[in-house]
């Protein structure tokens, strides 16, 4: 049973060019295993390598479609983002925090879909945490990813199939 996952992931990863992330959540364990697996199952490296040996021996009727460029052609597609912000007061890191996803949301326009709901994740870190003692900063962490079902590019009719938000808030030694 082991096998047929680690050849599904395998397939997943290198013949149909599905994301890592993707990967993960579709069998619930990390990105790094999946990668892992790909290239035990391959017998190369890296997973890119695997990729490149799956596109050479890809022909025209034996059943593998080349490997997706993202952005290029329909399918799947994906976009990430890790951003962080360290300030004095928790309105202060939000701030910077805000200002580094309106960036991102300028480089990647679809993460206008999930600008909101990363938003709301660190409001909600944010409420749970004490304000930070005089010689400390509150720094915020968040990273995730938005897929979707496309031409190439996100557009209005285009469907969200997964999206992950991660945000964390702490305190840390003011420099």
């Amino acid at each position: 049973m082991k096998a047929d996952r680690n050849r599904a992931i395998h397939h997943m990863l290198v013949i149909d060019g599905k994301s890592l992330a993707v990967a993960a959540a579709a069998y619930g364990i990390s990105r790094m295993r999946c990668q892992q697996i790909a290239c035990a199952v391959a017998k190369t490296p890296t997973l890119t390598k695997a990729r490149a040996e799956a596109a050479k021996e890809s022909e025209p009727g034996i059943g593998r479609a080349p490997i997706p460029k993202r952005g290029h052609t329909t399918g799947t597609m994906q976009m990430s983002y890790s951003i962080s912000a360290k300030a004095a007061t928790k309105a202060a890191a939000r701030a910077v925090l805000v200002a580094e996803l309106d960036k991102v949301v300028a480089q990647q326009p679809v993460h206008e879909r999930d600008r909101e709901a990363i938003l709301a994740n660190v409001d909600a870190n944010l409420a749970l945490l004490s304000d930070p003692p005089e010689d400390l900063d509150v720094a915020i962490a968040c990273n995730g990813y938005i897929s979707w079902t496309s031409g190439g590019t996100a557009g209005p009719g285009d469907k969200t199939n997964a999206v992950a938000i991660n945000c964390s808030a702490s305190f840390a030694q003011r420099q």
